[in-house]
C-alpha cells in the first residue's frame, strides 16, 4: 500500500471530523 498521494487527503479529511465531534 502506498498512501503517499492517494492517501494524504483522505487521512487529513478523516481526522479532522473526528476532532470537532470530541
Amino acid at each position: 500500500v502506498e498512501p503517499s498521494s492517494n492517501d494524504p487527503k483522505h487521512e487529513i479529511l478523516t481526522p479532522q471530523p473526528q476532532e470537532e465531534l470530541q
